[in-house]
């Protein structure tokens, strides 16, 4: 699905009446990876963030909770999400939602111009990852944070839906292989959260990561969380996967029927 594609999917989804439901998909401002962001910012002191494929802007009401001013621009390619997110400030009893018109493949911004650039739940949803990580690089001043909700494993799978929207899991070598070949990138580490993942990509020159402490965390595996006893499995092949499965209660129902059809959950 091109970015085109993308942009029409929302666009009549929206206009067919799933805003309502899309609220419940993307969670509250305090949903986990949410939190962890907003952590991230208030830990770095970072004054400019960008939310790519940022939906109705959730994540701005949050920030309004940050302990000093947050510069904070999300882009969003779907006009009929960025009009419903007005709506949705008000609800909260914010002003006009600072979304601007975009996509994650060509933001708006100059090189190195954002202290913190975030997808959240985006890159599962294209056909390609390289152009995406690559110009969220591109734009980060510090770092970029990628949230996948479909965990990195170790090989990737495309799928496309009857409708046109994919639902991809990508391996966590062939993200690594583009960080690799990108000259601005520094470092990385995984982290797992909940029923997430999340890639810290920090690029040259930042001064907010201490590389002794992340270090030894450069091209782990994603740690897995504790989990109820399993069915028996075999135990070299769960290990290769390198992925900790989300549960159906913890994402939004199209997610979590891809997941079932790939026997994910």
């Amino acid at each position: 699905m091109e970015q085109d594609e993308i942009k029409t999917w929302w666009d009549a989804f929206a206009q067919a009446g799933g805003l309502d439901q899309l609220e419940t998909w993307l969670g509250g401002p305090d949903a986990p990876s949410r939190l962890r962001i907003r952590q991230r910012i208030a830990e770095c002191e970072y004054k400019t963030v960008t939310d790519c494929g940022a939906g109705l802007g959730i994540d701005w009401i949050g920030m309004q909770n940050i302990s000093y001013p947050v510069d904070y621009i999300g882009v969003e390619p779907s006009k009929a999400l960025r009009d419903a997110s007005d709506k949705i400030a008000h609800t909260y009893g914010k002003g006009k939602m600072p979304l601007v018109e975009g996509t994650i493949e060509k933001l708006p911004f100059q090189d190195s111009s954002r202290d913190l650039v975030y997808a959240r739940h985006i890159l599962e949803h294209l056909p390609k990852i390289q152009p995406a990580l690559n110009e969220m690089i591109r734009v980060a001043r510090f770092e970029a944070v990628v949230v996948f909700f479909m965990r990195p494993g170790k090989e990737t799978y495309l799928t496309r839906e009857i409708d046109g929207l994919w639902q991809n899991w990508w391996s966590k070598s062939e993200i690594e292989r583009v960080l690799e070949l990108n000259d601005k990138v520094e470092v990385w580490f995984w982290e797992t959260l909940h029923n997430e993942v999340l890639l810290h990509i920090y690029v040259k020159g930042s001064t907010v990561v201490d590389l002794s402490r992340v270090g030894n965390r450069l091209l782990d595996t994603i740690t897995e969380e504790p989990a109820p006893e399993p069915e028996p499995v075999d135990a070299a092949a769960e290990a290769e996967t390198m992925v900790d499965w989300p549960s159906v209660s913890n994402v939004a129902p199209h997610e979590a029927e891809a997941l079932r059809r790939a026997g994910r959950l």
